[in-house]
């Protein structure tokens, strides 16, 4: 039993894939980094509630409002994020990690162009 308990274990963390997420609170307060694991599949919001005290917006949508007690501002500021160094064009709760070495999330200014 106790080398099926390890084989089992072995298997799932084979499906695991190493990340590094930084948090930037753009205030004096110095970026978080975490290094973490997450499974194909996995939302970037998934990962970041893994990394991170994190709250959402309750309603339709899942907007973050708040990293590690840092709230966003609705239409003023907000977070967002970045998967190896790229904006995904999606809300965090509907992407899906794959292949993804980094995850920055940043507070900054919310602009509409």
């Amino acid at each position: 039993m106790k080398y099926l308990a390890i084989l089992l274990l072995t298997f799932v963390y084979s499906f695991a894939d190493d990340i590094t997420v930084t948090i930037t609170y753009g205030d004096e307060r110095p970026d978080t980094v975490i290094e973490t694991t997450y499974k194909e599949g996995e939302t970037a919001l998934e990962v970041l509630q893994k990394a991170a005290e994190v709250k959402v917006a309750n309603g339709k949508y899942k907007f973050v409002r708040s990293i590690n007690g840092k709230k966003s501002i609705p239409g003023v500021y907000g977070w967002f994020y970045l998967v190896n160094d790229k904006s995904p064009g999606k809300m965090a709760s509907g992407f899906k990690l794959e292949s993804a070495l980094s995850m920055t999330w940043y507070y900054k200014v919310e602009q509409c162009y």
